[in-house]
């Protein structure tokens, strides 16, 4: 119990802190989303709520947020030695609808692959040529979010 609410408090936190971080992309929309109970028919309100959810998150000037988003958030957990839960957070980035477009999903199957060995490669100050690296510092920093 304890576990798990300092694990949702971490999670969290590391969503502000991001949300904060990248202005034009942090307003996740499901934060306003109306309440809803979980059901086998979708109520409108609910329907509305994807819609802007979808909208918001997949907007033109980032059509791959959700997936920049998730593979940012894995490095970020593999880096704090938590290959397990940055596995979760890259599987996350499979969900969108947008996913088999995405341009950089080669790197998140291979950030699947080797998480574990990436813990150290994602610590180390000057990561050596052929080495892994923590997506806010790659060549795709920007465009694993905003490329087409």
């Amino acid at each position: 119990m304890i576990r798990q609410r300092v694990l949702r408090g971490t999670l969290l936190g590391a969503a502000l802190v991001i949300a904060a971080a990248a202005p034009g992309c942090g307003r996740l929309a499901v934060w306003t989303a109306p309440a809803k109970a979980p059901t086998v028919t979708r109520t409108a309100a609910a329907v509305e709520a994807d819609k802007l959810f979808w909208k918001t998150l997949h907007a033109w000037i980032a059509p791959h947020n959700f997936e920049g988003f998730f593979l940012n958030f894995g490095d970020m957990l593999v880096k704090a030695g938590q290959p397990d839960l940055g596995v979760t957070m890259y599987r996350n980035a499979q969900l969108a609808r947008e996913y088999p477009a995405w341009p950089y999903k080669a790197v998140l199957e291979a950030r699947i692959r080797d998480a574990a060995k990436n813990v150290e490669a994602f610590r180390r100050a000057e990561p050596g040529p052929d080495a892994a690296t923590l997506m806010i510092r790659s060549t795709f920093a920007c465009m694993g979010c905003h490329r087409e």
